[in-house]
């Protein structure tokens, strides 16, 4: 599809932030960081020109392909000095990831109450933009998985004056074994949970972390500044796998800290990171306070591990479906093993669930590592296998990374063989198929505009479609950091005559274009299903148990009779007679009936069975609109219902 102008997210973004302030300033901004905020990484849930919610950097769509790098556990628990943690990076370069996860931990920016030392995180920014890596930092402030952790066998996460404890902890199992009641602190300490627990109630704890962390973000504004403005570090986590209190009392506290964030002079995208058992609970929450009075964590997400062997096949389908479609929470897997053997392919698993990858970890003593200690007490490859798959898999996905950050699954791209233990072919999108050449070679389809369709695959296989796609013409060769495609060389079409489809061959880690014939309709612009006002026992779902295919956060599922959507402010450009599009799918036994009404105008429309949920299809109507955004259109049901509606086109 072509790409429309985007609508200025950033600029509203700041625009709200700016009233935010004005109505709830942060005592730690001063009106010199107000006006030099810069927002340099967001979740832009617009739905405008994409057709999923959208991590932008600087504005432009990007697809994390990132790594947790636990320099703390190598430093502390290994010995290792920065040239061996260095060396560990260069060797991480060609394995293909944009981004490192990295902790740093309160005690390491505020030794001593209102002393601030930078040294170690500046290290930790330093060396991954000497490699080009972006840096998500995860604030390990003071609740991992319910309490203050130990960082070194001497010294808890967070300074003294946090909490002290004259008794060295159980380091190895970083439980509070060991602990001693002489434990004192600044703040309300739950003894009740453990004598490490501090109050997520306690106000004047909240207000002192989040005050921590925006001299954070005040600082790394400062240091991209002196080190070329590259705007290494895009996204906060806030603390850890945080538990021991209510979720609503969680997403009050955690919401403060990303106030921080965001009311700092270098705003990016806040996160939480939740164990099963927390998940639903605490997104509920975070979405319940984004929809009232807003929310300063972006998006929450789980992480997702696999106990045993015999759970595999139950672990390969959870990448899939592990987080809930829920308001307009970006979905991410945020920490997976990466012990297990089919890492590499878990990944393209969760991108076909529409979830976002990460790996835990590169290499440490968790052993859940891409790397693993040798026997010098440095580092080795887990196993090549393991290496290069991770390598084809990274460098797949960052070729075509744009595209991947916009398009749904079974919409504008497809994951063929998502469980990556396969050789049969699938059919994804405009029914191009994929037979892969090794079990666990994976391919993607993408539709990336109006007479364009890119080809890619991990390990290679056969690309076969019907002759009537009309591909004129195929070409191998790469997209550029700018989106653009460059030619290698053209690529020769096999045609079986009798089958009636057209076929391609792509070897290991190639990337081919086709080019139609003739340019297929574009929306010019697009209202999603989702998004509209609607009632009479309609719902929004988001079922992937049967494929994904909608767009979006969903779609809605019509009753039979009394149901409606209405989409309001439908801009009719100039005006006049204007086509206009219904993506839908019904997989019942008969066609749907419902009513459209145009400005007042009815009629009814004809959508005939599609032969699957997963199956979508467009039905085009003739229009008369207002010069405009003064339309209304409405779908209502009386009879045979209208199966589930993804979206509403406005064609050019």
């Amino acid at each position: 599809m072509k790409r429309k102008s985007v609508e200025n997210t950033r600029s509203y973004f700041k625009f709200i932030t700016l009233l935010l302030l004005l109505s709830f300033p942060f005592a730690a901004i001063s009106k010199e960081d107000i006006s030099q905020r810069k927002v340099i990484s967001y979740v832009d849930t617009s739905l405008s020109n994409s057709q999923k919610y959208v991590l932008r950097v600087d504005d432009k769509p990007f697809y994390m392909i990132n790594v947790q790098v636990r320099f703390d556990k190598l430093r502390y628990r290994w010995g290792w000095d920065m040239a061996t943690c260095e060396k560990l990076l260069e060797q991480t370069v060609p394995l293909g990831f944009n981004t490192l996860s990295i902790p740093i931990h309160w005690v390491e920016v505020e030794p001593e109450k209102d002393k601030f030392d930078w040294s170690t995180l500046d290290l930790y920014l330093g060396m991954a933009q000497k490699y080009n890596f972006k840096v998500e930092l995860l604030w390990f402030g003071q609740n991992s998985g319910g309490h203050v952790q130990w960082l070194k066998p001497d010294q808890l996460r967070t300074p003294n004056y946090v909490m002290y404890s004259p008794k060295a902890g159980d380091f190895e199992s970083f439980s509070t074994k060991g602990s001693s009641k002489e434990t004192t602190s600044d703040y309300i300490i739950r003894r009740d949970i453990s004598d490490y627990t501090l109050d997520l109630e306690d106000k004047k704890l909240r207000a002192r972390e989040a005050f921590v962390l925006n001299r954070v973000m005040r600082h790394i504004a400062q240091w991209d500044i002196e080190n070329g403005l590259k705007h290494t570090v895009i996204g906060i986590q806030l603390n850890n796998e945080v538990r021991s209190f209510p979720s609503s009392t969680i997403v009050e506290y955690m919401n403060e800290l990303g106030r921080g964030v965001k009311e700092s002079p270098y705003s990016v995208w806040t996160r939480m990171n939740c164990t099963f058992a927390d998940l639903y609970s605490v997104l509920y929450s975070n979405e319940q306070l984004r929809s009232t009075t807003g929310t300063y964590i972006d998006f929450v997400g789980i992480d997702n591990y696999c106990s045993t062997p015999e759970a595999m096949d139950n672990y390969i389908n959870s990448m899939r479906t592990c987080i809930p479609y829920m308001g307009k929470n970006y979905r991410m897997i945020m920490e997976a093993g990466a012990e297990m053997s089919n890492i590499a392919q878990l990944q393209l698993a969760a991108l076909s669930g529409n979830i976002a990858f990460d790996y835990y970890e590169l290499c440490g003593p968790d052993g859940r590592g891409i790397f693993v200690k040798d026997e010098s007490m440095h580092f080795r490859p887990r196993s090549k296998y393991i290496e290069e798959d991770v390598k084809l898999v990274n460098t797949m996905l960052n070729g075509v990374m744009t595209d991947i950050a916009l398009n749904s699954n079974g919409y504008g791209l497809f994951v063929h063989n998502w469980r990556g233990e396969s050789l049969m072919p699938t059919i994804g999108v405009e029914d191009i198929s994929f037979k892969p050449s090794y079990i666990n070679s994976q391919a993607l389809t993408i539709i990336r505009g109006a007479d364009e369709i890119i080809l890619t695959t991990t390990k290679g296989g056969v690309f076969s479609w019907n002759e009537s796609l009309e591909i004129a013409s195929a070409n191998q060769g790469y997209l550029d950091a700018n989106n653009l495609w460059t030619n290698e060389k053209n690529i020769k079409l096999h045609a079986d005559k009798k089958r009636r489809t057209i076929s391609v061959t792509l070897a290991a880690g190639q990337t081919a274009r086709l080019l139609r014939k003739t340019s297929q309709p574009q929306p010019a612009t697009i209202y999603p299903a989702e998004l509209a006002n609607f009632g009479g026992g309609v719902s929004i779902e988001a079922d992937i148990e049967n494929g994904i295919g909608f767009s979006g956060n969903g779609y809605l599922n019509f009753p039979l009779a009394g149901g409606y959507a209405e989409w309001t402010k439908v801009d009719g450009r100039q005006g006049g007679e204007k086509t206009i599009r219904i993506r839908y799918a019904n997989a019942t036994k008969v066609n749907g009936n419902p009513w459209i009404v145009v400005n007042g105008e009815k009629k009814r429309i004809n959508l005939p069975i599609t032969g699957a949920w997963n199956k979508y299809q467009y039905i085009s109507i003739k229009v008369k609109l207002n010069q405009g955004t003064n339309n209304i259109i409405r779908l209502e049901t009386t009879w045979n219902g209208a199966g589930h509606i993804d979206e509403l086109q406005l064609m050019e």
